[in-house]
């Protein structure tokens, strides 16, 4: 399967003070819907009518429901975690 859909994603900021950011992304998938490809910067949402800036800030809100995803590697970030501390795959 390919596709997208919206997903939230943390970014590091190389601020000890706030080390994380987070923003939806559109989150781009490959065969055995595997992440691909996302945008660079979050998204907003956005409709030529009121009826599809609902329906895109629906989508959006479903990201809420899907783990959150490192901006530097795709992956979830209980497995980013898992990786650094050397329990990964």
């Amino acid at each position: 399967m390919s596709g997208w859909n919206y997903r939230i994603m943390r970014m590091e900021t190389g601020d000890k003070d706030e080390p994380y950011i987070f923003g939806i992304h559109e989150v781009y998938y490959g065969k055995g819907e595997r992440v691909n490809g996302w945008t660079q910067n979050p998204m907003d949402p956005h409709g030529s009518t009121m009826k599809e800036l609902r329906a895109d800030f629906a989508m959006m809100k479903k990201a809420f429901t899907a783990p959150v995803l490192d901006y530097k590697t795709g992956k979830p970030i209980a497995a980013v975690r898992e990786a650094r501390e050397g329990r990964g795959k």
